[in-house]
Protein backbone atom coordinates (compact mmCIF):
# COMPACT_ATOMS: atom_id res chain seq x y z
CA UNK A 1 0.00 0.00 0.00
CA UNK A 2 2.76 2.52 1.15
CA UNK A 3 4.32 1.78 -3.01
CA UNK A 4 0.96 2.74 -4.50
CA UNK A 5 0.33 5.45 -1.98
CA UNK A 6 4.03 6.89 -3.19
CA UNK A 7 3.16 6.88 -6.31
CA UNK A 8 -0.14 8.57 -6.54
CA UNK A 9 1.97 11.38 -4.71
CA UNK A 10 4.56 11.49 -7.44
CA UNK A 11 1.34 11.28 -9.91
CA UNK A 12 0.73 14.63 -8.78
CA UNK A 13 3.74 16.48 -10.36
CA UNK A 14 2.45 14.66 -13.49
CA UNK A 15 1.97 17.87 -16.26
CA UNK A 16 -1.27 15.31 -17.66
CA UNK A 17 -4.31 16.30 -16.08
CA UNK A 18 -5.36 12.77 -16.22
CA UNK A 19 -3.04 11.14 -14.35
CA UNK A 20 -3.74 13.99 -11.67
CA UNK A 21 -7.09 13.39 -11.33
CA UNK A 22 -5.95 9.58 -10.88
CA UNK A 23 -3.87 9.97 -7.81
CA UNK A 24 -6.57 12.40 -6.55
CA UNK A 25 -8.87 9.83 -6.41
CA UNK A 26 -6.46 7.15 -5.24
CA UNK A 27 -5.92 9.69 -2.71
CA UNK A 28 -9.84 10.01 -1.51
CA UNK A 29 -9.41 13.14 -2.67
CA UNK A 30 -11.11 13.62 -6.03
CA UNK A 31 -11.99 16.95 -6.82
CA UNK A 32 -9.46 18.46 -4.14
CA UNK A 33 -6.92 21.32 -4.94
CA UNK A 34 -3.47 18.89 -4.54
CA UNK A 35 -1.38 21.20 -2.62
CA UNK A 36 -4.19 21.19 0.19
CA UNK A 37 -4.18 17.63 -0.48
CA UNK A 38 -0.27 17.11 0.08
CA UNK A 39 -0.12 19.48 2.71
CA UNK A 40 -2.84 17.22 4.89
CA UNK A 41 -0.66 14.60 3.99
CA UNK A 42 2.20 16.11 6.31
CA UNK A 43 0.56 14.61 8.98
CA UNK A 44 0.70 10.95 7.89
CA UNK A 45 1.99 8.21 10.50
CA UNK A 46 4.36 6.97 7.70
CA UNK A 47 7.72 9.08 7.77
CA UNK A 48 8.04 7.98 3.85
CA UNK A 49 5.25 9.41 2.92
CA UNK A 50 6.10 12.73 4.84
CA UNK A 51 9.26 12.29 2.89
CA UNK A 52 7.73 11.76 -0.55
CA UNK A 53 5.10 14.90 0.35
CA UNK A 54 7.86 17.38 1.67
CA UNK A 55 9.59 16.71 -2.08
CA UNK A 56 6.51 16.80 -4.43
CA UNK A 57 5.61 20.35 -2.61
CA UNK A 58 9.12 21.75 -3.04
CA UNK A 59 8.53 21.08 -6.65
CA UNK A 60 5.67 22.39 -7.41
CA UNK A 61 6.99 25.46 -5.74
CA UNK A 62 3.46 27.10 -4.14
CA UNK A 63 3.97 29.29 -1.36
CA UNK A 64 1.14 28.01 0.73
CA UNK A 65 3.31 25.60 1.67
CA UNK A 66 5.75 27.09 2.95
CA UNK A 67 4.64 27.13 6.65
CA UNK A 68 3.77 23.92 6.61
CA UNK A 69 7.30 22.82 5.58
CA UNK A 70 8.71 24.79 8.03
CA UNK A 71 6.51 22.93 10.63
CA UNK A 72 8.25 20.09 9.12
CA UNK A 73 11.93 20.74 10.14
CA UNK A 74 11.10 19.56 13.47
CA UNK A 75 10.11 15.76 12.33
CA UNK A 76 11.86 13.03 14.28
CA UNK A 77 13.11 11.18 11.20
CA UNK A 78 16.54 12.76 9.84
CA UNK A 79 14.98 12.31 6.21
CA UNK A 80 12.07 13.84 6.29
CA UNK A 81 13.62 17.21 7.80
CA UNK A 82 15.76 16.40 4.92
CA UNK A 83 13.42 16.53 2.50
CA UNK A 84 11.76 19.67 4.41
CA UNK A 85 14.88 21.43 4.12
CA UNK A 86 15.61 20.83 0.25
CA UNK A 87 11.63 21.83 -0.83
CA UNK A 88 12.06 24.80 1.06
CA UNK A 89 15.12 25.71 -0.90
CA UNK A 90 13.34 25.35 -3.87
CA UNK A 91 10.73 27.66 -3.01
CA UNK A 92 10.78 31.24 -3.90
CA UNK A 93 9.75 33.18 -0.68
CA UNK A 94 11.57 35.18 2.06
CA UNK A 95 9.94 33.36 4.50
CA UNK A 96 12.17 30.23 3.75
CA UNK A 97 15.79 31.84 4.39
CA UNK A 98 15.55 31.90 8.50
CA UNK A 99 13.90 28.38 8.94
CA UNK A 100 16.85 27.20 6.84
CA UNK A 101 19.45 28.56 8.65
CA UNK A 102 18.40 27.39 11.85
CA UNK A 103 18.74 23.83 9.88
CA UNK A 104 22.26 24.24 9.80
CA UNK A 105 22.70 23.23 13.63
CA UNK A 106 20.61 20.33 13.02
CA UNK A 107 22.16 17.35 15.04
CA UNK A 108 22.36 15.28 12.53
CA UNK A 109 25.17 16.24 9.48
CA UNK A 110 23.23 15.07 6.69
CA UNK A 111 20.60 17.87 7.69
CA UNK A 112 23.58 20.48 8.02
CA UNK A 113 24.17 19.17 4.57
CA UNK A 114 20.70 19.85 3.18
CA UNK A 115 20.49 23.41 4.92
CA UNK A 116 23.89 24.16 3.50
CA UNK A 117 22.73 23.42 0.06
CA UNK A 118 19.53 24.82 -0.30
CA UNK A 119 21.33 28.07 1.02
CA UNK A 120 23.82 27.81 -1.52
CA UNK A 121 20.43 28.33 -4.12
CA UNK A 122 19.15 30.89 -2.40
CA UNK A 123 22.42 33.66 -2.44
CA UNK A 124 20.42 34.80 0.44
CA UNK A 125 22.99 37.64 2.52
CA UNK A 126 21.42 37.08 5.70
CA UNK A 127 23.00 32.93 5.62
CA UNK A 128 26.67 34.92 5.10
CA UNK A 129 27.03 34.93 9.10
CA UNK A 130 25.93 32.03 9.87
CA UNK A 131 27.48 29.76 7.12
CA UNK A 132 30.78 31.42 8.39
CA UNK A 133 29.90 29.44 11.10
CA UNK A 134 29.28 26.34 9.33
CA UNK A 135 32.99 26.76 8.14
CA UNK A 136 34.18 25.22 11.47
CA UNK A 137 31.68 22.05 10.83
CA UNK A 138 32.64 18.90 12.13
CA UNK A 139 31.69 17.39 8.65
CA UNK A 140 33.84 17.83 5.59
CA UNK A 141 31.11 17.67 3.78
CA UNK A 142 28.52 20.66 5.44
CA UNK A 143 32.37 22.94 5.18
CA UNK A 144 32.33 22.47 1.08
CA UNK A 145 28.64 23.04 0.86
CA UNK A 146 28.77 26.13 3.30
CA UNK A 147 31.90 27.41 1.27
CA UNK A 148 30.10 27.05 -1.85
CA UNK A 149 26.94 29.11 -0.48
CA UNK A 150 29.33 31.83 0.45
CA UNK A 151 30.70 31.85 -2.79
CA UNK A 152 27.18 32.55 -4.14
CA UNK A 153 26.32 34.90 -1.88
CA UNK A 154 27.28 39.38 -3.19
CA UNK A 155 28.49 40.45 -0.28
CA UNK A 156 32.35 42.00 -0.07
CA UNK A 157 33.07 39.71 3.34
CA UNK A 158 32.99 36.63 1.37
CA UNK A 159 36.32 36.89 -0.64
CA UNK A 160 38.26 36.85 3.31
CA UNK A 161 35.63 33.54 4.01
CA UNK A 162 37.18 32.10 0.86
CA UNK A 163 40.27 32.80 1.25
CA UNK A 164 40.07 30.93 4.59
CA UNK A 165 38.43 28.40 3.44
CA UNK A 166 42.01 27.60 1.60
CA UNK A 167 43.66 26.78 4.84
CA UNK A 168 40.85 23.44 5.49
CA UNK A 169 42.65 20.45 5.97
CA UNK A 170 40.25 19.06 3.67
CA UNK A 171 40.80 18.97 0.07
CA UNK A 172 37.04 19.42 -1.05
CA UNK A 173 37.04 21.93 0.63
CA UNK A 174 39.69 23.86 -0.70
CA UNK A 175 38.78 22.49 -3.70
CA UNK A 176 35.62 25.05 -3.56
CA UNK A 177 37.07 27.60 -2.44
CA UNK A 178 39.09 27.91 -5.20
CA UNK A 179 36.15 27.50 -7.71
CA UNK A 180 34.39 29.88 -5.50
CA UNK A 181 36.89 32.53 -6.02
CA UNK A 182 37.64 32.05 -9.69
CA UNK A 183 33.74 32.79 -10.11
CA UNK A 184 34.20 35.76 -8.09
CA UNK A 185 36.93 37.52 -10.47
CA UNK A 186 37.98 39.67 -7.60
CA UNK A 187 41.89 40.19 -8.39
CA UNK A 188 42.89 40.10 -4.45
CA UNK A 189 42.25 36.72 -4.94
CA UNK A 190 44.65 36.17 -7.51
CA UNK A 191 47.67 36.19 -4.54
CA UNK A 192 45.89 33.38 -2.71
CA UNK A 193 45.38 31.12 -5.86
CA UNK A 194 48.82 31.41 -6.95
CA UNK A 195 49.80 29.91 -3.16
CA UNK A 196 47.05 27.14 -3.91
CA UNK A 197 49.35 26.20 -7.19
CA UNK A 198 51.48 24.23 -5.03
CA UNK A 199 48.02 23.03 -3.27
CA UNK A 200 49.85 19.27 -2.26
CA UNK A 201 45.99 17.75 -3.82
CA UNK A 202 46.22 17.97 -7.58
CA UNK A 203 42.98 18.29 -8.40
CA UNK A 204 43.46 21.85 -6.17
CA UNK A 205 46.08 22.83 -8.14
CA UNK A 206 43.63 22.51 -11.54
CA UNK A 207 40.82 24.45 -10.08
CA UNK A 208 43.45 26.83 -8.81
CA UNK A 209 44.93 27.34 -12.80
CA UNK A 210 41.40 27.55 -14.01
CA UNK A 211 40.53 29.94 -11.31
CA UNK A 212 43.46 32.09 -12.55
CA UNK A 213 42.41 31.93 -15.89
CA UNK A 214 38.79 33.19 -15.31
CA UNK A 215 39.95 36.39 -13.64
CA UNK A 216 41.95 36.95 -16.08
CA UNK A 217 44.73 38.67 -14.31
CA UNK A 218 48.16 39.39 -15.98
CA UNK A 219 50.05 38.99 -12.44
CA UNK A 220 49.02 35.29 -12.46
CA UNK A 221 51.13 34.36 -16.07
CA UNK A 222 54.86 34.02 -14.11
CA UNK A 223 53.27 31.48 -11.85
CA UNK A 224 51.47 29.97 -14.45
CA UNK A 225 53.83 29.57 -16.32
CA UNK A 226 56.26 27.97 -13.80
CA UNK A 227 53.18 25.54 -13.26
CA UNK A 228 53.58 24.20 -16.71
CA UNK A 229 56.34 22.07 -14.48
CA UNK A 230 53.61 20.50 -12.56
CA UNK A 231 54.04 16.15 -12.56
CA UNK A 232 50.44 15.83 -13.22
CA UNK A 233 49.45 16.32 -17.08
CA UNK A 234 45.85 17.34 -15.79
CA UNK A 235 47.16 20.41 -13.91
CA UNK A 236 49.74 21.33 -17.61
CA UNK A 237 46.65 21.09 -19.42
CA UNK A 238 44.67 23.61 -17.05
CA UNK A 239 47.71 25.83 -16.87
CA UNK A 240 48.17 25.70 -20.51
CA UNK A 241 43.96 26.54 -20.98
CA UNK A 242 44.48 29.48 -17.95
CA UNK A 243 47.41 30.93 -20.32
CA UNK A 244 45.24 31.28 -23.49
CA UNK A 245 42.58 32.53 -21.44
CA UNK A 246 45.07 35.13 -19.65
CA UNK A 247 46.22 36.20 -23.07
CA UNK A 248 49.37 37.70 -22.24
CA UNK A 249 52.38 37.73 -24.93
CA UNK A 250 54.87 36.81 -22.08
CA UNK A 251 53.18 32.82 -22.27
CA UNK A 252 53.85 32.94 -26.29
CA UNK A 253 57.82 31.53 -25.63
CA UNK A 254 56.80 28.53 -23.32
CA UNK A 255 53.56 27.22 -25.63
CA UNK A 256 56.03 27.08 -28.66
CA UNK A 257 58.68 25.25 -26.89
CA UNK A 258 55.42 22.97 -25.93
CA UNK A 259 54.56 22.73 -29.68
CA UNK A 260 58.22 20.99 -29.78
CA UNK A 261 58.32 18.78 -26.85
CA UNK A 262 54.95 18.44 -25.49
CA UNK A 263 52.89 15.12 -25.79
CA UNK A 264 49.94 15.25 -28.25
CA UNK A 265 47.31 16.45 -25.64
CA UNK A 266 49.30 19.19 -24.58
CA UNK A 267 50.31 20.40 -27.78
CA UNK A 268 46.58 20.46 -28.77
CA UNK A 269 46.08 22.41 -25.47
CA UNK A 270 49.00 24.84 -26.46
CA UNK A 271 47.37 25.74 -30.03
CA UNK A 272 44.10 26.44 -28.61
CA UNK A 273 45.77 28.46 -25.86
CA UNK A 274 47.79 30.61 -28.73
CA UNK A 275 44.98 31.06 -30.50
CA UNK A 276 43.92 33.67 -27.95
CA UNK A 277 47.20 35.59 -27.36
CA UNK A 278 47.72 38.65 -30.58
CA UNK A 279 51.49 38.57 -30.98
CA UNK A 280 53.05 37.99 -34.09
CA UNK A 281 54.84 34.88 -33.19
CA UNK A 282 51.75 32.93 -32.91
CA UNK A 283 51.18 32.88 -36.87
CA UNK A 284 54.74 31.25 -37.41
CA UNK A 285 53.34 28.89 -34.23
CA UNK A 286 50.39 27.86 -36.01
CA UNK A 287 52.04 27.18 -38.80
CA UNK A 288 54.54 25.22 -37.33
CA UNK A 289 52.09 22.86 -35.92
CA UNK A 290 50.31 22.65 -39.05
CA UNK A 291 52.33 19.92 -39.36
CA UNK A 292 52.12 17.97 -36.38
CA UNK A 293 51.80 14.16 -36.47
CA UNK A 294 48.88 13.96 -34.51
CA UNK A 295 46.03 14.83 -36.85
CA UNK A 296 43.79 16.23 -34.01
CA UNK A 297 46.62 19.17 -33.27
CA UNK A 298 47.59 19.52 -37.04
CA UNK A 299 43.17 20.41 -37.10
CA UNK A 300 43.17 22.56 -34.56
CA UNK A 301 46.18 24.27 -35.74
CA UNK A 302 44.16 24.49 -39.24
CA UNK A 303 41.29 26.03 -37.14
CA UNK A 304 43.07 28.52 -35.41
CA UNK A 305 44.95 30.22 -38.49
CA UNK A 306 41.58 30.48 -40.20
CA UNK A 307 40.10 32.02 -36.82
CA UNK A 308 42.85 34.39 -36.01
CA UNK A 309 42.15 36.46 -39.46
CA UNK A 310 45.77 37.91 -39.65
CA UNK A 311 47.02 38.87 -43.10
CA UNK A 312 49.75 37.05 -43.03
CA UNK A 313 48.43 34.01 -42.60
CA UNK A 314 47.56 33.55 -46.46
CA UNK A 315 51.33 34.32 -47.50
CA UNK A 316 52.67 31.96 -45.15
CA UNK A 317 50.55 29.49 -46.10
CA UNK A 318 50.64 29.82 -49.81
CA UNK A 319 54.12 29.77 -49.76
CA UNK A 320 54.10 26.15 -48.35
CA UNK A 321 52.24 24.86 -50.82
CA UNK A 322 54.83 25.34 -53.30
CA UNK A 323 57.55 23.95 -50.88
CA UNK A 324 58.22 20.77 -52.58
CA UNK A 325 60.55 19.53 -49.85
CA UNK A 326 57.98 20.02 -47.43
CA UNK A 327 56.18 16.62 -46.21
CA UNK A 328 52.81 15.62 -48.32
CA UNK A 329 50.52 15.77 -45.50
CA UNK A 330 51.80 19.18 -44.54
CA UNK A 331 51.55 20.80 -47.93
CA UNK A 332 47.93 19.02 -48.11
CA UNK A 333 47.01 20.47 -44.57
CA UNK A 334 47.99 24.09 -45.83
CA UNK A 335 45.81 23.68 -48.85
CA UNK A 336 42.73 22.61 -46.55
CA UNK A 337 43.59 25.59 -44.45
CA UNK A 338 42.96 27.83 -47.72
CA UNK A 339 39.97 26.02 -48.21
CA UNK A 340 38.56 26.98 -44.80
CA UNK A 341 39.50 30.50 -45.44
CA UNK A 342 38.03 31.02 -48.59
CA UNK A 343 39.91 34.10 -50.05
CA UNK A 344 39.94 34.49 -53.78
CA UNK A 345 42.86 35.95 -54.03
CA UNK A 346 44.87 32.52 -53.82
CA UNK A 347 42.79 31.43 -56.67
CA UNK A 348 45.65 31.64 -59.19
CA UNK A 349 48.33 30.47 -56.72
CA UNK A 350 46.04 27.10 -56.09
CA UNK A 351 45.66 26.68 -60.01
CA UNK A 352 49.52 26.23 -60.31
CA UNK A 353 49.66 23.93 -57.73
CA UNK A 354 47.73 21.66 -59.99
CA UNK A 355 50.86 21.03 -61.76
CA UNK A 356 52.18 19.63 -58.93
CA UNK A 357 53.29 16.04 -59.43
CA UNK A 358 51.64 14.64 -56.36
CA UNK A 359 48.00 13.12 -57.38
CA UNK A 360 46.77 13.35 -53.83
CA UNK A 361 47.99 17.08 -53.32
CA UNK A 362 46.34 17.75 -56.55
CA UNK A 363 43.09 16.32 -55.43
CA UNK A 364 43.03 18.81 -52.34
CA UNK A 365 44.00 21.61 -54.57
CA UNK A 366 41.13 20.89 -56.67
CA UNK A 367 38.75 20.34 -53.61
CA UNK A 368 39.42 23.55 -52.25
CA UNK A 369 39.26 25.52 -55.81
CA UNK A 370 35.84 24.34 -56.02
CA UNK A 371 34.80 25.58 -52.15
CA UNK A 372 36.51 28.92 -53.26
CA UNK A 373 35.32 29.61 -56.33
CA UNK A 374 31.92 27.30 -56.51
CA UNK A 375 32.91 25.64 -59.77
CA UNK A 376 34.19 22.21 -60.95
CA UNK A 377 36.95 21.88 -63.38
CA UNK A 378 38.35 18.72 -62.58
CA UNK A 379 42.67 19.18 -62.25
CA UNK A 380 41.86 20.59 -66.02
CA UNK A 381 44.41 23.66 -65.65
CA UNK A 382 43.30 25.56 -68.51
CA UNK A 383 39.68 25.52 -68.20
CA UNK A 384 40.22 26.87 -64.49
CA UNK A 385 42.67 29.46 -65.82
CA UNK A 386 39.62 30.82 -68.36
Amino acid sequence: MYREKVSAILGLLSRDKSVQELSLKFLDAKGKDKVDVLISLLKDKDPRIRMAVANVLGWIGDIRAVEPLIDLLRDQDEQVRCEAVASLGRIEDPRTVEPIIGMLKDKEPKVRVYAAHALAKKKDPRALEPLTYALKDSNWLVRAIATEAIGNINDPRALELLIDALKDGNRSVRKTAVQALGKQKDPRAVKPLIDALRDEDFIVRIEASKALGNIQYPDAVKALISALEDKYENVRRAVIWSLGKIGHPSAVEPLIQLLKKGNPHLRWEAVKALKGIKDPRVVEALIYALGDVADYVSEEASKALVEIKDPRVIELLTSLIFERWMLSHVRIKAVQTLAKIKDSSVVELLIRALEDKEDSFRIEVVKALKKITGQDFGDDKEKWQK
